[in-house]
């Protein structure tokens, strides 16, 4: 008899669980139900923008991974006492990322024409464009300008670089974080409370008996 009630009693629980949790999608599927058009607009939008955020992070991390590859592999060459543009046309060989890569040959076929490393380089700086991209190709150039030493500016661009990065994996985990609660406190925690609260019931039911 106390088995049954204690069973009983965590179905109950769990379906009061569940109805509360579908309750508020309930009352919004019947709102949309006079108009389903509008419906079916509103969720592909708002599923589209996800997609589109979730791209958009994505293509931005993996810029930003490529970006200092990029950086890290000019530094490795110029470190190698090599020629700033045989370092450069070097480490432009091993890019993954199309933006950079157009921006590259972009240099590299401006050189090729005529100009110097640094008119290519400047004509490659998009003025109102301020993005990683942009300051990796604005410090090479201003190092250039100014005769300063282009593996000490490279060195700390790639350092700001990888602090992004690492900022942006940890939000992106700390976002998936938050999102692993809610399953916990909707469907694991109320049965971890019914099969620890399940002795004290039986007990209780047995000193009514009594």
């Amino acid at each position: 008899m106390n088995e049954k009630f204690i069973i009983l009693f965590s179905i109950a629980t769990n379906i009061l669980i569940v109805k509360k949790i579908l309750k508020p999608l309930h009352s919004h599927a019947n709102s949309n139900i006079k108009n389903p058009s509008n419906c079916i607009i509103k969720d592909m939008n708002f599923l589209n923008l996800n997609k589109i955020i979730k791209i958009k992070k994505d293509k931005n991390l993996i810029s930003k991974y490529a970006i200092t590859d990029f950086v890290d592999t000019l530094i490795l060459n110029l470190q190698a006492g090599l020629p700033i543009f045989t370092s450069f046309e070097r480490a432009s060989h091993s890019i993954s990322d199309k933006k950079l890569k157009e921006k590259c040959k972009f240099v590299l076929k401006k050189y090729y024409l005529g100009s110097s490393f640094f008119e290519a380089t400047q004509a490659a700086i998009q003025p109102n464009l301020h993005d990683d991209l942009s300051e990796v190709f604005e410090n090479i150039s201003l190092s250039l300008k100014l005769g300063t030493s282009l593996t000490d500016n490279l060195t700390q661009v790639s350092c700001q670089l990888k602090a992004k990065t690492n900022s942006e994996l940890e939000k992106l985990a700390s976002e998936a974080s938050v999102k692993m609660i809610f399953p916990l406190v909707f469907f694991i925690f109320p049965v971890i409370f019914i099969l620890l609260g399940s002795a004290s019931i039986e007990d209780f039911i047995k000193t009514l008996d009594s």
